[in-house]
Order: C-alpha cells, then structure tokens, then sequence
C-alpha cells in the first residue's frame, strides 16, 4: 500500500506532466478542476473535505492577491471548474455563488507566503 507521501508524489509528477501539454488550452480553473479529479483518482473521498482543500493564488489586474479555493460541502470527484470561488484577503467571496469552505481561514495564509 503506498503511503500518503507516495500518494502525493505521484499525483505531483501526474499533474506536471499532463499540465506541461496543456498550459495554454485550460483557464485557472479548469486546471484545479483537474487537479480535484487527480486528487480524488489517488483515494481523496468526501471524508477529506477540511483536510483536502486545493486552493490557488490569483493576482488581479490591479495586483491584488485573491484565491481561488473549492466550495464547502462538495467533494474532490465531484467539482467542476464553475464551482471554484474567488476570494480576497479578507475572506470574502469576490466570484463564486456557493459557502467558502472554512478551512480558507488557513490556507490564505499559505497563499500569502
């Protein structure tokens, strides 16, 4: 059985190599949509909501540092690239019509690193 490490690393060389082909073709979005469905292909399920959040950095035009993260309540198999939600610094939905997860209170420290 391959640990969570190798899980992980795997799904790292995975998604470099296949994002490498098609860096132009997808939108932000649609690339963690991917990312979600290679996540959830390696043994990510629904338990792993809180521990499982994928969120990405996203500068404005005007500079500003936002995120996109995944809804609450939806799982890794599960999520499409329009289920994304853009937040900002504070934390608020800035694009996106569904419940921030409440792990983002974390992970936009991560992002801001």
């Amino acid at each position: 059985m391959n640990t969570r490490a190798d899980i992980i690393e795997e799904a790292k060389k995975e998604a470099t190599s296949y994002f490498a082909n098609v860096q132009q073709q997808y939108s932000e979005k649609q690339k963690l949509a991917l990312t979600c469905r290679i996540l959830s292909r390696y043994g990510h399920t629904y338990s792993d909501l809180l521990a499982g959040q994928v969120t990405a950095r996203h500068k404005t035009r005007n500079n500003e540092l936002h995120m996109w993260t995944q809804p609450f309540g939806m799982s890794l198999n599960e999520i499409k690239a329009s289920d994304f939600l853009l937040l900002n610094r504070q934390l608020k939905v800035v694009s996106g019509d569904k419940i921030p997860n409440k792990a983002n209170n974390f992970q936009s420290l991560a992002c801001r690193a």
